[in-house]
């Protein structure tokens, strides 16, 4: 189980998260593990968690197939991928639940939530930043 929440890109088409798990126009919504719902996932919905920002009081999504978060949303900063330019959102009111119960505040009104989908531990390309 978990929630699927929609993913909210530029509109413009270009792609700036270097391969990340939300680099398609195809994919349109994720599935997070570790938020209370009722979903079941689609087979071409990829996972994640929601796990604590970098900064105190915020919260961010990774992917959940890569080693940068295990299932109980423990997140390894030494493999922290970066904001790719997206973000994901949902109406449900258990997603802001989830968001203040994460973060430890409610600096999330809006509950759309950054995407850290973008890989650069390997050699960097800017070229990747491109036009889909």
């Amino acid at each position: 189980m978990g929630m699927t929440v929609e993913v909210y890109r530029n509109s413009d088409g270009y792609d700036c998260t270097n391969g990340g798990m939300t680099s398609s126009p195809l994919v349109t919504e994720v599935h997070v593990l570790n938020v209370p719902g009722v979903d079941d996932p689609r087979a071409d919905v990829p996972d994640a968690w929601l796990v604590k920002g970098n900064l105190p009081n915020t919260v961010k999504l990774v992917c959940g197939d890569n080693g940068w978060a295990e299932e109980d949303g423990t997140h390894h900063a030494e493999y922290s991928p970066m904001f790719g330019g997206n973000a994901v959102h949902t109406s449900d009111s258990r997603w802001s639940e989830a968001i203040q119960k994460i973060s430890g505040s409610n600096g999330y009104p809006s509950g759309f939530v950054p995407v850290h989908d973008r890989n650069e531990y390997e050699i960097y390309d800017a070229t990747r930043c491109h036009h889909r």
